[in-house]
């Protein structure tokens, strides 16, 4: 669909407009009419055809956002106490479920829904009946799309919470869905799947320091109330430990789990394991170890077309680094979210692909240092090459692209200084000399990650072949072939 550029700046002039206005309103504590604007805006979002998949995505971000930042607002710390204005908290928590209820994006929903859950379970005063109906309200979306691993940990979760187990229909749901993965292993290998899924369930939400006993507590209280065809594989648990002289033993059984899950296409789980023993490797080796080893998982993930577990690692990796920096430019998160970005450009399904250029430009701060400057703009320009196959494109990714090359692969300092003027202010601050700029990182250039592994592409072309004539034939089922005759000939 064909929309006027006049049109498309309109729209995104009062969207900008509506959001500030509605962000207001929520700061007022008009909840009701800050709602409805923000549902409205969501609602002209879906129906423009005209906003590419990448756009619509953007812009749902930032209602998200606002609603997001608005709930963090209200949680005050004072004197190593939290307060909290519960009644505007409450409220706001439940138009921001519901919003988030109504999306098409699955993951957006997840991931908003598992850091409220997450804040609730820190506050000291949690109520019982309120974190019930968030979970039975969770679960009920989880039904929906069954998901019954996630299904499975929440109920864990308010088993924990509660510390007794309240009947209900997503309970047994979630019994049965597992019960049926847990016989199509093998026997001696079903304790220590169970055991890696409640173990899981600490691990994630941080619920006590020692995992093992956690799960000891959730037996003992799960055990009388299971379904008697259960019975029988949880009271085996008792009989796992898990410790640093066992664990290489442990580790064989648990690659055999991952493998075997993947051959039976109940894959959902691998990433639960993949996750714990990276915290085992971690516990009994070094943090370097565990990071090489589940990096493996990515490309077994991808080979097998599981590109759903190849974006989970990226994403628990990124947190894993998040916790090692200072939250200010950093190499590594930028260069894990282009790695991932290459892994997924040539997928034919774009969410990860689109996923994973927003963790990338999230990352993409403010530079300090002319060699953070040199790997800024190189970043800029591989992303401007992403998003060039699929997307559509802002200015501002235009301007980035076209000031690295006149300035680092043309070595135009004229070209460069005027486009300087079309970036960000911060960086006419930053940037006072191109001359030193390109000196100082010109060595970077042998350093820096690469987009494309030219060693190992096989040469087309002899270096001294010429090319005189290309014919291109186009039949008429679409097929192309071509001919191409040197110089030489």
């Amino acid at each position: 669909m064909s929309v006027s550029t006049d049109l498309k700046k309109e729209f995104l002039t009062n969207f900008q407009n509506k959001i500030i206005t509605a962000r207001k309103l929520l700061y007022a504590a008009n909840h009701l009419w800050a709602s409805k604007l923000l549902d409205d805006l969501s609602f002209e979002i879906a129906k423009n055809d005209w906003l590419d998949i990448q756009k619509k995505h953007q812009l749902i971000m930032i209602i998200s956002n606002s609603w997001w930042m608005y709930l963090n607002s209200l949680i005050k710390h004072k004197d190593g106490k939290v307060e909290i204005d519960l009644i505007r908290y409450i409220d706001a928590y439940k138009r921001f479920f519901s919003f988030l209820s109504k999306l098409d994006d699955f993951y957006l929903f997840n991931n908003f829904c598992t850091n409220l859950l997450q804040e609730f379970i820190k506050m000291e005063d949690l109520s019982q009946i309120g974190i019930t109906k968030f979970i039975n309200s969770f679960s009920a979306k989880l039904h929906e799309r069954d998901d019954f691993q996630r299904l499975f940990e929440l109920q864990i979760l308010q088993i924990f919470l509660r510390k007794s187990v309240v009947p209900s229909e997503y309970f047994h749901l979630s019994m049965q869905s597992i019960s049926k993965t847990i016989f199509d292993i093998e026997p001696s290998k079903r304790a220590l799947f169970i055991y890696i899924l409640l173990e899981n369930v600490c691990l994630k939400y941080k619920l006590m320091e020692d995992s093992a006993e956690f799960v000891r507590i959730i037996n003992k209280i799960l055990i009388n109330r299971l379904p008697g065809y259960l019975k029988n594989e949880f009271s085996s648990i008792s009989r796992i430990s898990i410790n640093e002289r066992s664990f290489n033993t442990i580790l064989v059984d648990l690659e055999e789990l991952i493998y075997y899950l993947n051959d039976i296409s109940e894959y959902s789980w691998i990433i639960i394991f993949i996750r714990n023993i990276f915290f085992k490797i971690q516990e009994y080796q070094s943090f370097g170890d565990a990071v090489t080893y589940i990096r493996k998982f990515i490309d077994f993930s991808i080979n097998r077309n599981r590109f759903e577990i190849a974006y989970e690692i990226y994403d628990f990796l990124e947190d894993l680094f998040m916790y090692k920096t200072d939250l200010s430019y950093d190499n590594i998160l930028i260069e894990l979210w282009v790695e991932a970005c290459k892994k997924f450009v040539d997928m034919k399904e774009k969410k990860f692909l689109l996923q994973s250029l927003e963790k990338l430009s999230n990352h993409l701060k403010l530079p300090q240092t002319n060699t953070q400057l040199f790997h800024y703009f190189y970043t800029c320009n591989i992303l401007w090459q992403f998003k060039s196959m699929f997307f559509s494109l802002e200015q501002k990714d235009f301007w980035r692209m076209m000031f690295y090359r006149a300035l680092f692969e043309e070595q135009n300092y004229n070209i460069a200084q005027k486009i300087l003027l079309y970036l960000d202010k911060d960086f006419s601050i930053k940037i006072t000399d191109l001359r030193v700029l390109y000196t100082e990182t010109e060595s970077m250039k042998k350093e820096i990650y690469t987009f494309n592994d030219e060693n190992n592409q096989k040469q087309l072309f002899h270096k001294d072949f010429s090319i005189k004539q290309i014919i291109l034939r186009i039949n008429s089922y679409g097929m192309i072939s071509y001919r191409i005759i040197s110089v030489k000939n």
